[in-house]
């Protein structure tokens, strides 16, 4: 889903932009995976069983909604960083918009587990005094983390990025 730019201000654009990694659809897919080896080799293991295919079929189920539940959450989750706002969208059926103004921001933060450092995702999360605007499994956090700490320090000095320009990042 391409991010709603209604939400933009008069003279704001777009500074930078968190995508979600792919890494986010990995654990119902491993376990949509596990169930068809379970269905395709369940004659194999055990003895003849009628009810195979029903709670074989269940599992799966169960997983593929897992699976479209998080693909849909991937699709319609966004971060974006303007040269006024940080803008975080989210929803499907309706869509969420939670906007914090750079001058309330205090920094950013990045999180990454190993497996993350492996595949380059991680978590990034905009802090100020009393929130915490965070997005999970983001490709490359550090780079989101970097371009919103150089646009505080720029919308602090008050001096304007050229939007443009390839330096925003």
């Amino acid at each position: 889903m391409a991010f709603d730019k209604r939400v933009l201000m008069e003279d704001e654009y777009i500074v930078a932009r968190a995508k979600k990694s792919n890494m986010f659809l990995m654990p119902p897919f491993f376990w949509i995976i596990v169930a068809l080896v379970l269905f395709i080799g369940w004659n194999s293991w055990f003895e003849s069983d009628e009810s195979r295919p029903y709670v074989v079929g269940a599992f799966a189920a169960v997983w593929a909604l897992g699976f479209v539940n998080r693909l849909l959450h991937q699709l319609c989750t966004e971060l974006v960083l303007t040269n006024k706002r940080v803008i975080k969208q989210f929803g499907v059926l309706r869509r969420d918009v939670v906007d914090v103004r750079l001058l309330k921001c205090g920094g950013a933060v990045s999180n990454q587990s190993w497996i993350g450092r492996m595949f380059n995702y991680g978590t990034v999360s905009v802090l100020g005094a009393g929130f915490s605007l965070g997005v999970s499994f983001i490709d490359d956090p550090f780079e989101f983390s970097k371009a919103v700490t150089k646009q505080l320090e720029v919308s602090q000095s008050g001096f304007a990025l050229d939007p443009q320009s390839n330096e925003n990042i």
